[in-house]
C-alpha cells in the first residue's frame, strides 16, 4: 500500500471538487466537471457566497488605488488554491477571529503577530522585484498584528511544484546560475531586481551548484525574500497529502529541498502548516460549524485517506511480515489510532502496545531503526487525527 502519487491525489481533490458542484446544485462546466460554468460564477464557489461582498469591496479598493486586480485567472474552478484560500479565511476575517489558528503556526514555529492578527489577500513587491509581468509572483496572504514580525503565507492546493522562473520558462534562460555576477542573468538584464533583492536580505545562494535555484522553483525564494525585506516568516500553507511539497514524514519533496538551498541563518524563518492542523484548531472553538464539514469534504481532508500516505520505508517493513500481521497493523492504524476519541485515548493506547508485540515478535526493540520508523509513522497518525491540545472526553 504505497503512498499516494501526486497524479492520484490531484485526482482525488477533483472529484471531491465534482461532487461538491454536483451535490450543491451548481453548473459544471461541460468539459470539465470540477470546474464551474463561467468565470462570472466564482461567488458561488464561496463556501459562504454571503461574504463575497468582502472580496467586492477589496477588488473596488484595489482599482481605485490602482493595484493590481484580486481574483486570478480561474476563480471558477473548485480547485483553485485562491478560492480554497477564501474559503478558509473569510469566515475568520468576517467573524473576527483569525488568532483562532495561532496554535498550529506557533507549533511550527512561527511566530504568531497577534492577538488582534489582520490579513491582507495577494500581496505583490512590485518595488522590490520590478517584474513586468501580468501576474507577478505574490503572497496568497500576509497576515500583521501588534505583537510580532508580519507572516507571508503561500497555499498549495493542487499544484505539483513552487512556480519556475518566467524568463526561464519563457525560453530567454537557459537555466545557468549566475554565481555572484549578477549581470549574466536574463532576468537582471531586464532590469529585474531578483538577485538585488536576495542580496539585500543578506540570503546568498551563488553556492548551490551549476544550475539556478531561481530556475524551477523562483516562486519560493522570491516570496522568502519579500518576508525577510520586511522582516518576517515565510509559511507553506499545504493540504496535508500533497506528496509534492511534503513526502516521507516531511523529509522529501519541495519545501525541503529548497529550504536546503537556504543559508543556515535563513531556514529557520521557513515554516509549513497543513491544513487539518487548522481544522483541528478551529472546530475546537466551535464557533465555525456551519462550514467546517463542507471544507473537509470539499478538499479531501477527511480521515480516510490518512493511512493510505504509507511511506516506502513502511511498506518495505511490512512487506518483511507475514501478510496477515501487516494487514493486522493497518487496521489497526485506521481503526484504533485513526479513530482516537481524544487525547489519551485507550484503544489508540492498545493499538500501539499490540504494534510493538509485534515488531518485538521479530526482534525488533526501541533501539533498532526499524521499530522507530514504525512508531514514529503512527505517532503521526495520531497527531493527525487528534493534534496536541485536543482534550480527554
Amino acid at each position: 500500500m504505497p503512498m499516494e502519487s501526486f497524479a492520484e491525489y490531484q485526482h482525488r481533490l477533483k472529484v471531491c471538487a465534482a461532487k461538491w458542484i454536483e451535490t450543491s446544485g451548481l453548473t459544471p462546466h461541460g468539459k470539465a466537471p470540477f470546474v464551474l460554468q463561467s468565470q462570472t460564477a466564482w461567488r458561488q464557489n464561496l463556501l459562504l457566497p454571503e461574504l463575497a461582498s468582502i472580496l467586492d469591496e477589496l477588488q473596488r479598493m484595489r482599482k481605485k488605488s490602482e493595484q493590481r486586480p484580486l481574483l486570478q485567472r480561474m476563480p471558477h474552478s473548485a480547485i483553485s488554491t485562491q478560492i480554497m484560500v477564501f474559503n478558509l479565511f473569510l469566515p475568520l476575517l468576517a467573524r473576527d477571529d483569525l488568532d483562532a489558528i495561532a496554535g498550529p503556526f506557533l507549533r511550527a514555529g512561527t511566530p504568531w503577530p497577534g492577538p488582534g492578527v489582520q490579513a491582507e489577500f495577494e500581496v505583490f513587491a512590485n518595488e522590490l522585484f520590478r517584474e513586468p509581468y501580468k501576474r507577478p509572483v505574490s503572497a496568497d496572504l500576509v497576515l500583521r498584528g501588534p505583537n510580532g514580525p508580519p507572516v507571508f503565507v503561500k497555499a498549495k492546493l493542487a499544484e505539483p511544484s513552487f512556480s519556475p522562473c518566467q524568463t526561464m520558462k519563457q525560453g530567454d534562460c537557459e537555466g545557468a546560475h549566475p554565481g555572484k555576477q549578477f549581470d549574466r542573468c536574463p532576468a537582471q538584464q531586464s532590469r529585474m531586481r531578483y538577485w538585488d533583492a536576495l542580496k539585500s536580505t543578506d540570503t546568498d545562494l551563488s553556492e548551490t551548484g551549476p544550475m539556478c535555484p531561481l530556475g524551477p522553483a523562483a516562486e519560493f525564494f522570491l516570496l522568502m525574500t519579500m518576508a525577510l525585506n520586511d522582516g518576517g516568516h515565510f509559511v507553506l500553507l499545504t493540504h496535508d497529502d500533497n506528496p509534492a511539497f511534503l513526502r516521507n514524514q516531511g523529509s522529501r519533496g519541495w519545501l525541503p529541498f529548497v529550504t536546503s538551498l537556504l543559508p543556515e541563518s535563513k531556514r529557520k524563518r521557513v515554516h509549513v502548516v497543513t491544513l487539518r492542523r487548522v481544522l483541528a484548531a478551529l472546530q475546537r472553538t466551535k464557533r465555525h460549524k456551519d462550514w467546517l464539514a463542507a471544507f473537509v469534504a470539499r478538499y479531501g481532508l477527511d480521515q480516510e485517506h490518512l493511512a493510505n500516505r504509507e511511506p516506502e520505508a513502511i511498506s518495505r517493513l511490512l512487506g518483511r511480515f507475514p501478510e496477515a500481521e501487516a494487514n493486522e497493523v493497518r487496521e489497526i492504524w485506521r481503526g484504533k489510532i485513526l479513530g482516537a476519541k481524544g487525547k489519551y485515548d485507550l484503544m489508540a493506547t492498545a493499538g500501539f502496545q499490540r504494534i510493538h508485540a509485534l515488531l518485538a515478535s521479530h526482534g525488533l526493540s526501541r533501539q533498532h531503526r526499524e521499530w522507530q520508523l514504525m512508531d514514529e509513522y503512527g505517532q503521526s497518525l495520531y497527531r493527525m487525527a487528534r493534534p496536541v491540545g485536543t482534550s480527554k472526553k
